[in-house]
């Protein structure tokens, strides 16, 4: 997202399923790439 949305916008994003599961990755990643952390999607909280 960083590719294409300035440092100074905050972007969200809502995934909805109308039909079967969905996973999700989690990536987060620090000012200038510095350090980073994933969580890997589950089938529940």
């Amino acid at each position: 997202v960083n590719d294409y949305v300035p440092d100074e916008y905050n972007v969200s994003t809502r995934v909805e399923a109308t039909s079967g599961q969905v996973i999700c990755e989690r990536a987060m990643y620090g000012d200038g790439r510095t350090w980073a952390h994933d969580s890997i999607g589950v089938a529940a909280p």
